[in-house]
């Protein structure tokens, strides 16, 4: 769109003219026959000018539910840039739906949500997203149930990884694997954890999905979790 095209739509909104209450904003954002760039234009007034205390929780629902994907996908952005509050069933929602730029979007503000412990890591897991076409759609949900766990002993992330195991991209590969070898180490792989994580590497191993390197890689965490029981400080348990 031209600079003057967008002008004339903030000005029809009434951006910074004092123009719309909340109510008339929300009234506009809900109206299907307005132009989906006029309605993301009242959603950006709205959060800018109404105090978050005073943001309306079934705004963000009913535009993550949008039947415009663009709508969707800037509602989303507008809830991570403003750390608006919603619903881990909205989000849900989101993360099973499509077109694949959507669920991109969701993933990463999923993500965000993960490492501030206010959502379940298990919407990361879910099939849409583990079994996604889009590499990089599981390689952000990887990078998100991996990186907030600095010590290496989450009780969700060693459960929920294995949901990735059809992934191929290298570098989703990689990073479980390091993962795995990490908490090995550390001895932080405990029953069901340990099982998973063999699971795993077994399948990776030899599925021949994998370049030299990075079957390698994965051969050599394997035989490091198969010694596991002689490691220093092993707390494997077998129940």
């Amino acid at each position: 769109m031209s600079t003057q095209q967008i002008a004339d739509l903030v000005a029809r909104v009434g951006y910074g003219a004092g123009q719309h209450t909340p109510d008339t904003l929300i009234t506009f954002m809900r109206e299907r026959k307005e132009y989906a760039q006029l309605r993301m234009i009242a959603l950006e007034v709205y959060v800018r000018a109404v105090p978050p205390a005073q943001w309306r929780a079934e705004v963000w629902s009913e535009l993550l539910r949008d039947f415009d994907a663009s709508v969707r996908k800037f509602t989303l952005r507008m809830v991570r840039e403003y750390q608006a509050s919603i619903a881990e069933d909205e989000l849900l929602y989101v993360l099973n739906g499509s077109p694949q730029d959507v669920v991109l979007y969701a993933v990463k503000l999923a993500g965000d949500l993960v490492r501030a412990q206010r959502i379940a890591p298990a919407c990361l897991a879910i099939p849409n997203v583990a079994n996604h076409g889009y590499w990089l759609i599981r390689l952000r949900a990887i990078e998100a149930l991996i990186v907030p766990d600095p010590t290496y002993n989450w009780p969700d992330t060693m459960r929920l990884l294995p949901a990735f195991a059809g992934s191929k991209y290298w570098k989703s590969r990689k990073l479980i694997v390091e993962y795995i070898s990490e908490r090995c180490r550390r001895g932080c792989l405990t029953g069901a954890d340990y099982d998973s994580a063999l699971g795993l590497l077994e399948q990776w191993a030899t599925d021949g999905r994998s370049s030299d390197e990075h079957g390698k890689r994965a051969r050599a965490a394997l035989a490091l979790l198969r010694g596991y029981d002689d490691l220093p400080n092993s707390s494997r348990q077998t129940s």
